[in-house]
């Protein structure tokens, strides 16, 4: 499996699920990030419910939630939000940076 060179971020998405659906099926994103402080991923995991199979997956965990017990927690969060059972890539989310 290849991470995907072009992807769709989902940062302060507003746009609705049909817009979304209809960047990736046009190919925009074979790869979708997006992340638990986004407040995205049941927006996403609407969006993808049927299209899965194409979808290269990406979701952050935040940087609140960067200990052992917190990243389980929040992994099987984004797990039922995005109403899926496989996150291709985790990376942590910086949003405040030192």
């Amino acid at each position: 499996m290849t991470i995907p060179k072009i992807g769709l971020g989902i940062w302060k998405y507003e746009g609705g699920l049909e817009p979304l659906r209809q960047g990736i099926e046009l190919g925009a994103s074979s790869l979708t990030d997006t992340a638990e402080v986004y407040s995205t991923e049941n927006a996403v995991g609407e969006t993808i419910s049927d299209i899965r199979e194409g979808v290269f997956l990406a979701t952050k965990v935040s940087e609140d939630h960067l200990y052992y017990d917190g990243v389980l927690q929040a992994a099987e969060a984004s797990l039922r939000q995005l109403k899926i059972i496989l996150i291709f890539t985790r990376f942590i989310s910086r949003t405040r940076m030192p």
